[in-house]
Parts: C-alpha cells; sequence; structure tokens
C-alpha cells in the first residue's frame, strides 16, 4: 500500500519554533473503536536509534490532532534505570 504523508506550508512563527506539520494517510475518530493494526514495519539502523535517543534526552515532543482535538506528548522517556 503506498501510503501518502504531505509536508504542509508552514508560517515564519511556526518556523522558528521549529514546527512542522504533515498530513496523516490515517483516518481517527476520537472515542471510536479501532482493531489493532500495524503500522510502519521499519528495521531501525543504528543512527535511526540514536536520532531517537537524542530527540528523549533534548525532550522533545509530539502534537497532533485527532477528529480535531489536539493530543501532544514526549517523545519517550527514560526510565530510572536510565534505560530509553
Amino acid at each position: 500500500e503506498d501510503l501518502q504523508v504531505i509536508k504542509l506550508r508552514q508560517t515564519i512563527g511556526m518556523a522558528i519554533q521549529g514546527d512542522r506539520l504533515y498530513t496523516s494517510p490515517f483516518v481517527h475518530r476520537f472515542a471510536k473503536p479501532i482493531q489493532k493494526l500495524e503500522l510502519c514495519t521499519k528495521d531501525l539502523q543504528r543512527e535511526d536509534i540514536l536520532k531517537f535517543q537524542m530527540a528523549i534526552d533534548k525532550q522533545f515532543f509530539f502534537e497532533m490532532w485527532i477528529d480535531g482535538l489536539p493530543l501532544n506528548g514526549f517523545v519517550g522517556f527514560v526510565d530510572d534505570n536510565e534505560e530509553y
């Protein structure tokens, strides 16, 4: 299946804040049950893992909208044993 992700135009304010907006090929509706399904099968390489670790260390966060409702959170966490 060819899923399209499109980068949307950004304003100067968005660029300064580091915001990047993309469309999603997935449709989710608030409070509507969905079947569990695999969305990605990419094998992560060492460089990919290091990028995730950097994003966690620098407390990067994500923000998205589901059915017009905002949702945000941090990209992972480090537990008490300092494991990602």
